[in-house]
């Protein structure tokens, strides 16, 4: 979370902006999924985020029993893109030259084998920052 920090944020904007480059950030504490384009204070989209879910661990989502807890967070934040709070599962990013391409997968239980495999979503990150759903 970046909500504590807002000078250090517009500082790593700005490095980002002066190297002419728009990265990827890859996340993970927060035991869900997130999707994100990171903007500075003028607006201006300096980076994309990939956050996953935690494989066993619980995430916010599993305590408010059943609130669509990641659709709410993505109606009140236009820098969120998808967000899913109570799928468990992974990240599978593939990176050529011409795109980094995103799978959010998600596993069926935690509590057992089998389990199966289900993508949720997946995005698409172009060289010059885009990002689109796929």
């Amino acid at each position: 979370s970046w909500d504590g920090y807002p000078a250090g944020r517009e500082r790593l904007y700005e490095t980002f902006a002066a190297a002419g480059v728009s990265p990827v950030v890859l996340a993970g504490d927060s035991h869900a999924f997130w999707v994100n384009e990171l903007h500075d204070r003028a607006g201006a989209r300096r980076a994309i985020e990939f956050g996953t879910s935690s494989i066993s661990s619980p995430s916010p989502g599993d305590h408010v029993g059943g609130l669509p807890l990641g659709a709410a967070l993505s109606a009140a934040n236009p820098e969120v893109k998808f967000c899913d709070q109570t799928a468990k599962g992974y990240v599978l990013l593939t990176v050529t030259r011409e795109r980094m391409t995103g799978e959010l997968w998600a596993v069926s239980t935690i509590m057992a084998k089998p389990y199966e495999l289900k993508r949720l979503k997946t995005f698409v990150v172009t060289p010059d920052g885009d990002l689109t759903e796929a």
